[in-house]
């Protein structure tokens, strides 16, 4: 991601790690829908790219599944129990 611009960061996180619609990304930042999508395009072909250079080979339809498929995972569980320990000990007054 270090060959993106600021914006093409912004749009990839966006649209794959928080999953926000091209729409709902041109709302927030406030550009045509078209100019966001064509942005994100470009990001996914620079990072494309720059995997290539590094002996990565993969379409952009790979790379986009790729990058959805990794962008949300969930916590492990042994820290699933400690927040819920804490917060069961929290609510008991044991913790200060």
């Amino acid at each position: 991601m270090a060959d993106l611009s600021d914006l093409e960061c912004d749009l990839i996180l966006l649209n794959f790690f928080e999953l926000k619609s091209v729409d709902e990304i041109s709302k927030s930042l406030k550009m045509n829908p078209i100019i966001a999508q064509e942005h994100i395009a470009s990001a996914l072909q620079k990072l494309r790219q720059s995997l290539s250079h590094r002996g990565v080979e993969l379409n952009l339809r790979e790379l986009s599944a790729a990058i959805s498929a990794n962008a949300i995972q969930p916590p492990p569980s042994s820290i699933c129990q400690s927040v819920a320990t804490a917060c069961s000990d929290l609510h008991r007054g044991g913790i200060r």
